[in-house]
């Protein structure tokens, strides 16, 4: 199952290309934003590289946000913790795949359920949809309505937060990376820098 993925920070390209320099992401695009500058993983077999896209980012303070999504399940990051939308074993599959740690993956799922116990409690709808707002600087109303109103996980998740949050242009970069069109740079290793008004209406 192909698997979506990008990160989304209120750093300037400027500031991106400042906190990468001489440890480039491969791989990779930078698409500047009318607010902050998305970072674009350009292949689909590559969302363990925009994981670590984001873990660098958390490391030079540049307060990433890690969107990840299939058919099947979305999850969202804005820090160590975040939410997910889907079925148990669909977000374990999308977010993690235990199953490659061997013994560590039992671990990594009893941590993962731990988590998710007491997810459909109203306190944790709060929290999640306070962390998310702020890191994007949205609504949270807007937000909670649909940390709360959604159990599926996918892309029309996503197209929802982002249109309640009026975030038109990271709908545009999702609907371009589900429509496959960051894929034709895939093997770049300099981080190229591609205008959101260099790139096809999704």
């Amino acid at each position: 199952m192909i698997k979506r993925t990008f990160v989304w920070t209120p750093g300037s390209v400027a500031q991106v290309r400042d906190e990468f320099a001489g440890r480039p992401a491969p791989g990779v695009v930078i698409v500047p934003l009318e607010v902050g500058t998305a970072l674009v993983s350009t292949e689909p077999k590559s969302l363990t590289d925009s994981i670590k896209v984001s873990e660098w980012a958390r490391t030079k303070d540049i307060q990433p946000v890690l969107f990840m999504w299939n058919a099947d399940a979305l999850a969202i990051y804005p820090g160590l913790l975040g939410w997910d939308w889907g079925r148990r074993e669909d977000v374990l599959e999308l977010t993690m795949r235990p199953q490659r740690f061997g013994m560590l993956g039992a671990a990594l799922i009893d941590l993962f359920d731990s988590i998710r116990v007491q997810k459909s409690s109203h306190a944790k709808y709060i929290r999640a949809a306070r962390r998310i707002a702020n890191a994007l600087y949205a609504d949270q109303d807007a937000v909670l309505a649909v940390v709360r109103e959604w159990q599926v996980g996918g892309y029309d998740v996503l197209i929802e937060l982002f249109e309640r949050t009026r975030k038109t242009d990271l709908a545009k970069i999702a609907g371009l990376i589900q429509s496959g069109e960051f894929d034709r740079w895939g093997g770049v290793s300099d981080m190229p820098v591609v205008p959101l008004a260099d790139l096809p209406d999704d």
